[in-house]
């Protein structure tokens, strides 16, 4: 065979696939998120409408087959981590109690921190709308200063939960966070 008729019954083959999907997409019935199961879905008819608002619609319509909602937050239960790290680490109920003290700390002055930084962000942007030098200069050095204090809660953080952990839990802990986190791209390697 030669290279016209290979390109020639490669063309078909996809001219073919296109006559297929483009059959496919109109013969099931379009409801906004994906393909509707029921052809004359009144719910089609308005959710083609010009005027139509919300794709939860759908949902009503149909009960619970959910298509996705990429717009919820994730539903993390910081309680279900915490458990589920101290079992996988086996922890003592002293070292449960010190750990649960120690969240409960680190979460309070992570969130004034936060907000510190976030309020130290907020002026640079006015600063660097306003122009002035001097202000940016300030500015500027508040941001450090939040970054600074951030990774200093951080670092005293990390250091008190080793000191609760025995050296076997630390052991089991780094061997978890490396499976964890070794498909992730932008996440340091341990």
């Amino acid at each position: 065979m030669n290279g016209s008729t290979k390109t020639f019954i490669a063309s078909l083959i996809i001219f073919a696939c296109s006559i297929g999907f483009f059959a496919g997409s109109f013969s099931g019935g379009f409801c906004g998120i994906s393909k509707c199961p029921q052809r004359d879905c009144p719910m089609m008819q308005h959710m083609m409408a010009p005027n139509f608002e919300h794709p939860g619609a759908h949902k009503k319509h149909h009960g619970d087959k959910r298509h996705g909602d990429f717009h919820k937050k994730p539903d993390f239960n910081k309680e279900k981590g915490h458990a589920f790290m101290d079992s996988l680490l086996q922890v003592t109920p002293e070292q449960k109690a010190a750990l649960d003290a120690q969240r409960t700390e680190m979460d309070s002055s992570f969130k004034v921190l936060r907000k510190q930084k976030m309020d130290a962000e907020k002026a640079l942007k006015d600063a660097l709308d306003t122009g002035d030098a001097n202000q940016i200069a300030n500015a500027k050095q508040g941001v450090l200063a939040a970054n600074e204090a951030l990774l200093d809660q951080r670092i005293k953080g990390i250091s008190s939960f080793n000191k609760v952990l025995t050296s076997e839990q630390l052991q089991k802990f780094h061997a978890f966070q490396k499976e964890k986190f070794k498909n992730f791209k932008h996440h340091p390697k341990f």
